[in-house]
């Protein structure tokens, strides 16, 4: 997939987004004792991204055995498609690492990953929907992906003008914060089932998504958050049919002030 590079005065650090590569020549083994002088990025992990193209990456024996092993754990979980996400430094060593399971495709994740401007926040979202386990939920985060209008807006716009996070990806970044916050709280709320957790992260993930409608346009006559809901119009109908009342407890949440 598209490479998203964030540089600061210290270090120069890429992301990477497609598929973990089996490298020749590894065979994962329990329990390593590789001596020191051996297990500092003495080894290669490979990483093909959405169009095709190779990226190489120094890692030690240790972590390389490390992602191997989690591929291995994850490979069979529910979900379509394995995802293995990449950060490194400008000398290609790898820095972090995630596997992501998740029900869509490349062709539809890949127009979305190309709008990307900080990649770190769309690891955040994927993983946030990873999170969802009510069924009808999952498809709605999926159905969400296939309005691709819809997603390459939220990850690419703004999410004021003039005020807080006033910057390209800044709805995107907002948007998992406050996700992330809301998720930290519920933590702490024992009286509330699981479901409605789900649906109340969600509400928090799309509080803003009627911006995608006023950000970059000259609607000022309607406030954003009237939009939430034409903005989500297929997924939420689509929501509705599976499990009416989610859809129902969702949109009040959406419009809640």
């Amino acid at each position: 997939m598209n490479q998203t590079q964030t540089s600061s005065s210290l270090a120069h650090i890429k992301s990477y987004f497609g598929f973990l590569r089996m490298d020749n020549g590894f065979e994962p083994k329990a329990g390593n004792n590789t001596p020191p002088e051996l297990n500092r990025f003495s080894q290669s992990i490979s990483l093909i991204d959405g169009k095709g193209a190779l990226h190489r990456f120094a890692v030690s024996l240790n972590r390389k055995n490390q992602i191997i092993q989690a591929y291995f754990n994850n490979k069979g979980k529910q979900g379509d498609f394995l995802y293995f996400y990449v950060q490194s430094n400008h000398d290609n060593e790898l820095l972090d690492w995630r596997l992501i399971t998740l029900p869509i495709s490349i062709e539809i994740l890949q127009p979305v990953v190309d709008q990307i401007v900080q990649m770190d926040n769309l690891i955040r979202l994927l993983e946030l929907f990873r999170s969802i386990k009510t069924p009808a939920l999952k498809t709605f985060c999926a159905d969400l992906f296939n309005d691709p209008t819809l997603m390459q807006s939220f990850v690419r716009i703004a999410a004021s003008k003039h005020h807080h996070h006033a910057y390209p990806g800044g709805l995107l970044a907002h948007s998992v914060e406050c996700a992330y916050i809301t998720g930290q709280n519920l933590k702490t709320i024992q009286s509330i089932c699981r479901v409605e957790k789900e649906l109340t992260l969600l509400a928090a993930l799309l509080h803003d998504i009627g911006k995608v409608k006023t950000q970059n346009t000259n609607n000022g006559y309607i406030p954003h958050e009237k939009l939430n809901l034409l903005s989500l119009a297929h997924p939420l109908i689509n929501l509705d049919e599976q499990w009416q009342q989610g859809a129902e407890v969702l949109q009040y949440l959406l419009t809640w002030n």
